[in-house]
């Protein structure tokens, strides 16, 4: 699911009132973005109230999305599902053909989310249908991710790797870079389950070389942390914690802090499970003190919880580490 802003037109007419409506859903959006999801959801309604007004049913099932969008950001999941399914049965209604393929595609993932993997099945080949009779390749290809998700989890990973092979072959032919880029990831975790990590890690390397080339940081940092997972079962221990250390230099480089936390305490693992215990430490050490630093207690504890499990197997004792 994502937040769908709204291009915002000054207007003194009857158009005013929809413009008002937009500049609420755009307001809305920045200050989801900063975690007020409260207000977001109180200017949501107010657009919604003047979309209903108006008679403006395509802004008034654009506005329910959202409104679905940021109740499943507080765990509201059935409220969401509720008010995409009105959205959708308004797309239907006015012949919104593509705004329709969307919200199948943001139900999908709802009931996905709840464990219902047919019902998602159904509605992301629904979806696709759709897609396809429009000639929307874009939201094809995206869709054809999503479903292959949906297929591996059910163990059908040969049609997932042919879905996700189809959605790299149209994401090509429209020059969708970043698209094929976040495919050939896809793919690449598909064939290193069927432990075919050759072809894995050449895709992977495929996906960085993409990624770097258009400026992709967000998605080179995780191709770096993917690759360097598989050399890591590889045995490749060394070059996999000299790609972890350069999403670190990435990671302070953006100010990412928690990134780095988490980046930090990969690598330490990697260390210790090949004896180097001493750096590992100094690693740990950095990694828990940011999580103090930023109230990140969750990674503080699943660090904590490995670093007590390597203390069983040894006779270090706790302060040795902390």
């Amino acid at each position: 699911m994502a937040f769908n802003e709204e291009p915002t037109v000054a207007n003194e007419s009857v158009g005013d009132a929809k413009g008002k409506a937009d500049i609420l859903n755009n307001e809305a959006g920045l200050l989801a973005q900063r975690g007020e999801f409260e207000r977001a959801v109180a200017l949501l309604e107010e657009s919604l109230a003047i979309r209903e007004s108006i008679g403006d049913a395509k802004g008034k099932a654009a506005t329910l999305g959202n409104i679905a969008w940021l109740l499943e950001k507080r765990g509201e999941d059935e409220r969401a599902i509720a008010l995409l399914e009105e959205s959708l049965a308004i797309e239907e209604s006015i012949g919104d053909v593509k705004g329709k393929a969307v919200t199948l595609n943001n139900i999908a993932w709802l009931h996905e989310k709840r464990g219902e993997s047919e019902r998602a099945i159904a509605l992301l080949e629904e979806s696709l249908t759709i897609e396809e009779s429009i000639g929307d390749e874009k939201s094809k290809a995206d869709t054809l991710n999503n479903l292959a998700g949906l297929l591996s989890q059910r163990g059908e990973k040969e049609r997932a790797i042919a879905l996700l092979e189809e959605s790299i072959t149209i994401e090509e032919s429209i020059g969708d870079a970043e698209g094929k880029a976040d495919t050939l990831n896809n793919l690449a975790g598909l064939l290193a389950q069927r432990g075919e990590f050759e072809r894995a890690i050449a895709l992977l390397e495929e996906s960085l070389t993409i990624e770097e080339s258009i400026g992709d940081t967000i998605g080179k940092l995780t191709t770096l942390n993917n690759l360097a997972g598989l050399l890591d079962q590889r045995g490749e221990f060394e070059r996999a914690v000299a790609l972890l250390k350069e999403t670190l230099a990435i990671r302070e480089s953006i100010g990412d802090v928690k990134g780095k936390a988490a980046t930090l305490h990969a690598i330490a693992v990697i260390l210790m499970t090949n004896r180097d215990g001493e750096e590992a430490i100094k690693l740990w050490s950095q990694s828990l003190k940011i999580c103090e630093e930023i109230g990140d207690n969750q990674l503080k504890q699943d660090i904590l919880s490995v670093m007590r499990q390597i203390i069983e197997v040894s006779s270090m004792s706790e302060e040795d580490y902390i």
